[in-house]
């Protein structure tokens, strides 16, 4: 993972870590609406049995997307956080 360096002349620790947990809520938001997005079998019936399997397997995808990418910031987020400021 290639984290900034917390340094004097570059942006700040707490800027660094802040643009990041923003960015984490609004995965957070994300992981919600594709929660309230996900396929009901109503709308899957009449193209036959395996359409809504196919059409959760899709969903399940972006979820495991979207929860992997809010991972990967929170780590990132954590590096950024753990630095001394270098010179």
């Amino acid at each position: 993972m290639n984290i900034p360096t917390v340094h004097l002349n570059g942006t700040s620790r707490e800027s660094l870590v802040q643009q990041r947990l923003t960015l984490i809520d609004a995965l957070r938001d994300v992981e919600k609406a594709i929660g309230q997005a996900w396929p009901h079998g109503r709308d899957y019936y009449p193209q036959g049995p395996d359409a809504l399997s196919a059409a959760q397997q899709v969903w399940h995808e972006r979820a495991n997307i979207v929860s992997d990418l809010r991972d990967e910031i929170i780590e990132e987020s954590q590096g950024i956080f753990d630095q001394e400021v270098a010179p």
